[in-house]
């Protein structure tokens, strides 16, 4: 029979890029011995259940105690939940930009007033909702529907009017035989496509084809890939990254225009 300190060390040389439920992958274990009777394997899982996480907990404070990033950490909502190292430290990562965000939004909009051109960003009881749903960690196409509709509402809806942005056009747009020509390789533009495919019929709007492209030129600008099916977790959180600093990037540009104008 399979020892409690061997499940242990099974579960720690796991990737950390994996959120385990202790229960399910114990069970898995102890299949993978040769034991395949439910009640056999209920029984095991049963009785080394506690003493793996008591394990695991003391691997986790030893780790702590030296001053390292533990490989994983138990969930906050599940006693019986492993967070991978790669997830908890992107959730410090992006709450400390969706905090950074919020703050450059506020000073962007104070310097717009103090010239008496009024907010460039609203912020509603929506927006502001929505900045707790930025900080999450994206891991799912669920959970990036989730991601991409609060970064719309907080950044498109927040700087549109009647469809028209209150953002400079310096930002968007080039001069091209003359004439202002609105960009397709714009933050709030990625944002803006990249939350049609999820919220969208793509056959539904008003120009099918011209769509996909765009969705499919943001997804592989932001992913590497035309699409956002199938990418797995560690690619979920890279996108959500980069499109966090794109904006900060942007918003920082934008706030040292203000200043210079």
């Amino acid at each position: 029979m399979i020892s409690y300190e061997d499940i242990v060390t099974t579960i720690w040389n796991l990737p950390d890029t994996k959120t385990i439920d202790l229960e399910s992958e114990i069970s898995e274990i102890i299949r993978a011995t040769g034991v395949s009777e439910e009640l056999e394997v209920s029984s095991i899982l049963e009785k080394n259940l506690p003493l793996v996480r008591t394990a695991l907990l003391q691997k986790i404070n030893n780790e702590i105690e030296n001053d390292k990033i533990p490989k994983f950490i138990f969930s906050e909502s599940s006693e019986y939940r492993l967070i991978g190292s790669v997830h908890h430290g992107k959730a410090q990562l992006f709450g400390k930009l969706s905090d950074e965000l919020g703050i450059l939004i506020s000073d962007c909009n104070n310097l717009s007033e103090s010239k008496e051109t009024g907010v460039i960003f609203r912020v509603t009881h929506t927006s502001l909702a929505s900045f707790s749903q930025i900080r999450i960690p994206v891991k799912t196409q669920e959970h990036f529907q989730k991601f991409i509709v609060a970064l719309y509402k907080i950044f498109y809806e927040g700087a549109s009017e009647e469809r028209h942005l209150r953002i400079p056009k310096k930002f968007y747009t080039i001069i091209e035989n003359g004439e202002s020509k609105s960009i397709d390789d714009f933050i709030i533009f990625h944002i803006k496509h990249l939350r049609t495919f999820p919220v969208h019929d793509l056959d539904l709007v008003d120009d099918p084809e011209k769509t996909k492209r765009l969705v499919a030129q943001s997804c592989l600008k932001y992913a590497g890939k035309s699409s956002v099916i199938g990418l797995n977790s560690s690619e979920f959180l890279a996108l959500q990254e980069k499109l966090l600093i794109d904006i900060k990037a942007f918003l920082e540009a934008l706030k040292q225009d203000l200043l210079n104008s």
